[in-house]
């Protein structure tokens, strides 16, 4: 700014202040008496806690419309996370129990995930097709879902193997029987009904996407 007053550096800073203005100032601040968040800053802050605490109740209630179904089973860690299984374990499994053609494809971009490709029995001249994401290392036996901070579904923060198993048989890799005679059916629990209604979807002709 060219008319700034230059300052000499052996002069302090509160020798160049216009303490008329500044005085002039405050008067006006404080013409109707002390602000409460002046005189009373606890209480000043204890209402921002609730005013952000009363904000996010009412984020929260708008968010509820976007949950899903057995949400809370499936952003359960401790009944999802279970039952880990090595991804080249798995893959093993896939290609000398149930002779499933198969390979996978890992992008250097996402090194935590690659793609399963498998052949189709009966369509062997199509040649591998792509049939799910697969977690990498380890898989648990659960899906877990993500949450953003309203608990809106925000993607997902695991992949499970029995997840894999259902996008098998929708894409007519494998029967159901084979992979539970293989893997086992799993425990009648809260966690396993979506996985239970969803096989029995596809059983009946019934599955659609997101079931």
């Amino acid at each position: 700014m060219p008319n700034a007053p230059v300052i000499p550096d052996n002069k302090p800073l509160s020798a160049h202040i216009d303490r008329k203005k500044v005085e002039a100032t405050v008067a006006d601040l404080l013409k109707d008496g002390t602000p409460d968040w002046v005189s009373h800053p606890k209480d000043y802050k204890n209402w921002l806690d609730e005013e952000e605490q009363a904000d996010k109740e009412r984020s929260d209630d708008l968010s509820k419309q976007y949950r899903i179904e057995d949400q809370a089973e499936l952003t359960d860690e401790d009944t999802s996370l279970i039952n880990f299984l090595n991804v080249n374990r798995f893959l093993a499994i896939l290609r000398s129990e149930a002779r499933i053609a198969c390979k996978v494809y890992q992008d250097p971009q996402s090194p935590q995930t690659c793609g399963l490709y498998a052949v189709r029995p009966g369509y062997e001249r199509l040649g591998f097709q792509f049939v799910t994401s697969m977690q990498v290392p380890v898989m648990p036996e659960w899906a877990l879902l993500r949450e953003e901070e309203h608990g809106v579904p925000d993607g997902e923060a695991a992949i499970g193997w029995r997840q894999v198993l259902v996008k098998l048989v929708v894409k007519k890799i494998v029967s159901e029987q084979k992979l539970h005679e293989i893997f086992g059916e799993p425990s009648s629990t809260k966690r396993s009904e979506r996985y239970r209604r969803t096989m029995h979807a596809i059983r009946n002709g019934r599955y659609t996407d997101g079931q």
